[in-house]
């Protein structure tokens, strides 16, 4: 059973016709292999990737969305990776120089979903900077941080996930040998 990561706030199940979800059953079944794919790309590269966003609201609370973001000509990767996580809002912008599309991920479901998806198969991010905007999200998370103000300083942020010291390191992580 996957848990969910702090406590889910009862605004963001007023929105809509949203409940928590009892049954995560079904996302067990995303292949461990997809998940890390998805981490892979968010991570980043010269084409695109992801990020974890963690906003002040103009009240002062915090907001956390996991943001990806591709040129257009790709939205047919957000789709399938919609598709398979049945989460996550596409939007398309066509306006810019370069048009673009985003799927983004709001924060309950990352808190019911994406997130102890992650955990549950030891999958996480790899360069410094998504990483540390993961330990943040988690820490507010599993907390129940509401107020920006509350955050603390960087260093004092526990890892939720050790990185490996040396490059056999990596090459010996399980989500490289699928």
């Amino acid at each position: 059973m996957l848990p969910t990561i702090g406590t889910v706030s009862v605004h963001a199940l007023k929105k809509g016709n949203k409940k928590i979800r009892l049954d995560k059953k079904e996302y067990l079944s995303i292949p461990p292999s997809f998940l890390a794919f998805l981490a892979g790309l968010i991570d980043g590269s010269s084409e695109g990737g992801g990020y974890i966003q963690v906003t002040r609201t103009t009240k002062g609370f915090i907001t956390i969305k996991l943001v990806i973001s591709l040129h257009l000509e790709d939205i047919s990767t957000l789709e399938y990776i919609r598709s398979v996580l049945k989460i996550g809002k596409l939007t398309i912008y066509r306006d810019l120089r370069s048009p673009c599309c985003k799927l983004i991920i709001n924060r309950t479901d990352l808190q019911e979903v994406l997130f102890p998806l992650l955990i549950h198969h030891g999958i996480f991010f790899l360069t410094e900077t998504r990483k540390a905007q993961f330990d943040l999200a988690m820490l507010i998370l599993k907390n129940d941080k509401k107020v920006y103000d509350q955050i603390p300083a960087r260093e004092d942020i526990p890892a939720t996930f050790e990185l490996p010291k040396t490059a056999s390191d990596y090459a010996n992580l399980a989500f490289f040998k699928n």
